[in-house]
């Protein structure tokens, strides 16, 4: 008789995964375990070994996904406005998820919403210096507050992620094809005509 070998790694990733597609599409309230395991070919009792409840299972989607936040905030070009902003849009494929999750975070118990505020919280802070410094080199730094600058940002570039239908119903686009991009990129364009203090020399 063949012995099974166990790969928690592989285990964890499949029912992340699933979790993952589960979450998104029904929010944390319509999510179900059972479908959960079903989609990821797993053994429910799993499911609560690695992550303990449903709790803890939408805690640990949603850190995965700030990481992917993070790679994204990392890269952010620090010197033109219109850069900054394209930037977000152009890496959608890294970002829809955590966005559409956010809708749920408040469903979280306390512990675990505090624990993703903090890591969220660095990478705002991170972005807004980035914000504070471009708004310095434009001489608007007196005019506007970089944490309402960025939150405006935040606004503009993940809303048809979180509405797609929505964004369909206006532009007749899905938010992730080429051509809503490509009419996306010229609206910011218009938005952003402001040039970095580098580029005016």
């Amino acid at each position: 008789m063949t012995k099974v070998t166990r790969n928690p790694q592989e285990t964890q990733q499949k029912i992340l995964e699933s979790a993952l597609q589960e979450f998104t599409q029904h929010g944390y309230h319509g999510a179900r375990i059972d479908r959960i395991v079903k989609n990821a070919g797993v053994n429910k009792r799993m499911v609560y070994h690695y992550f303990n409840d449903k709790d803890g299972l939408f805690t640990a989607v949603m850190k995965t996904e700030l990481g992917n936040i993070q790679k994204v905030t990392e890269t952010e070009p620090t010197d033109d406005f219109f850069e900054l902003t394209n930037h977000w849009l152009k890496n959608i494929d890294h970002t829809k998820d955590y966005f559409r999750l956010l809708l749920s975070v408040d469903s979280l118990e306390k512990g675990n919403a505090k624990a993703l505020e903090k890591e969220q919280e660095q990478g705002f802070n991170f972005s807004k210096q980035i914000y504070s410094n471009l708004l310095d080199k434009e001489g608007l730094s007196n005019d506007v507050d970089p944490a309402y600058f960025l939150l405006a940002m935040i606004s503009l570039t993940s809303l048809p992620m979180i509405l797609p239908k929505m964004s369909k119903m206006i532009t007749g686009e899905d938010y992730d094809s080429a051509e809503f991009h490509k009419e996306y990129e010229r609206v910011i364009r218009v938005l952003f005509p402001l040039k970095s203090s580098q580029n005016k020399e």
